[in-house]
C-alpha cells in the first residue's frame, strides 16, 4: 500500500468509529444541523428568518442567535432524538435514546442555522431522503458527509505527495488533519467538509508554489 492509500485508510477508518460509535445527534450541534440537511434536502435552500426565536445563556448569545434562527419544517417521523436525556445528566447513558418516538404528524420549529451556507448540506440532505427515520437519516447523512470531507483531504494527500522526497512530503499534512478535523468529517456539521475544503485548497496553492511544471496542469489548477 502506498504511502497516501495508507494515511487515507487511517483517516477513514478514524471516520468510520466516529460515525457509528458516536449516539444519534451527539455531534456538536448536530440536531441544528440535521434540521438544516433536512430543508436543503428538500429544496428549500432559505426559509423564514425566526429573530425572536432565538436562544442562549446570555444575552450577548440571544443576540448573536438572531440572525441564523430559521424556521425548519420536518416531515412527519423525523424529528431529531432528543440528545439532552443523556447530555443534561452524568448519570444517564445514551441508551435513553432508545425510547424515543418522533411524532407521526409533520410540525415547524426553529435552529439557529437556517442561513448556513447549503452547498455543505447538499449530500446529506438528500440522504436524509432515502432513510424512514432520524436515526438512520443521520447515518446515511453522516456517511455522505464523510466521503465528501475524505475525498477532499484525498485531493490534499495527492496535491501534497512528491515522489523525489517521499513520506515525508506529508509531514505537514498530518499535522494539518487533526484528530478533531477528522471528528468534523464523521458528524453531520458543515464544518468537516469546510475543513477539509480549505486544506485541500492550501494543498493545492503550495503545489503551484512548490513546483513550476504544475503552473501549466490543469489537474492542481482544478482542485
Amino acid at each position: 500500500m502506498t504511502p497516501r492509500r495508507l494515511v487515507l485508510a487511517g483517516w477513514t477508518l478514524l471516520a468510520l468509529a466516529w460515525l457509528v460509535a458516536n449516539p444519534p445527534f451527539g455531534g456538536p450541534d448536530e440536531a441544528s444541523h440535521y434540521l438544516r440537511s433536512l430543508q436543503v434536502g428538500r429544496g428549500h435552500l432559505i426559509t423564514q428568518a425566526r429573530p425572536g426565536a432565538a436562544r442562549g445563556e446570555t444575552e450577548r448569545q440571544v443576540a448573536w442567535n438572531r440572525q441564523f434562527t430559521y424556521a425548519m419544517h420536518v416531515p412527519p417521523g423525523m424529528a431529531p432524538h432528543d440528545y439532552e436525556c443523556w447530555t443534561s445528566d452524568r448519570r444517564a447513558d445514551a441508551g435513553c435514546l432508545d425510547g424515543f418516538r418522533p411524532p407521526k404528524r409533520a410540525f415547524t420549529t426553529t435552529a439557529p442555522v437556517g442561513n448556513y451556507q447549503p452547498l455543505p448540506y447538499l449530500l446529506p440532505g438528500l440522504a436524509t431522503r432515502a432513510a424512514h427515520s432520524p436515526a438512520g437519516a443521520l447515518r446515511l447523512a453522516r456517511a455522505l458527509n464523510a466521503l465528501l470531507s475524505l475525498a477532499l483531504l484525498y485531493i490534499a494527500l495527492r496535491m501534497a505527495w512528491s515522489p523525489d522526497v517521499g513520506p515525508i512530503s506529508l509531514l505537514g499534512l498530518l499535522v494539518a488533519v487533526t484528530p478533531m478535523a477528522i471528528f468534523c468529517a464523521s458528524m453531520l456539521t458543515g464544518s468537516g467538509p469546510e475543513i477539509a475544503a480549505g486544506i485541500a485548497f492550501a494543498a493545492s496553492a503550495l503545489r503551484l508554489r512548490r513546483d513550476e511544471s504544475c503552473a501549466r496542469s490543469f489537474n492542481v489548477w482544478a482542485a
